[in-house]
């Protein structure tokens, strides 16, 4: 609008573009996480595969061996929600997942996964 009524251009509009643009990208992607939001983990003979799918694009691709894994939890918000999100691991990498489970659930599933 400056420029419109004559003023001059300069570098601050530049900037002041690209932090509205990122500030944009993040608020399209929280809100399309809370509309489409979820996590896909595959798993193969010798690798898992996780993948945050947003709906319109996925995100966070990561790829873990199988040897050597360990199965916990880590206590999302109160410990009086008794609410838990599954973090897979192995020597060299790990994967956190961000969706709340039930503690007893996370439990059944942790050990399903580690009787297979």
């Amino acid at each position: 609008m400056t420029i419109s009524f004559g003023g001059e251009f300069h570098i601050g509009y530049i900037i002041g573009l690209f932090l509205f643009c990122l500030l944009g990208f993040y608020l399209l992607r929280i809100s399309l996480w809370n509309t489409y939001g979820e996590e896909i983990i595959v798993f193969n003979k010798s690798t898992i595969n996780y993948e945050a799918d947003y709906g319109w694009f996925k995100d966070g691709r990561k790829v873990i061996n199988v040897e050597h894994l360990n199965y916990t939890m880590r206590i999302i918000d109160y410990e009086e929600d008794k609410k838990s999100a599954l973090i897979i691991s192995n020597n060299d990498d790990t994967i956190e997942s961000v969706v709340k489970m039930d503690n007893d659930e996370l439990v059944e599933l942790i050990q399903l996964l580690t009787d297979n």
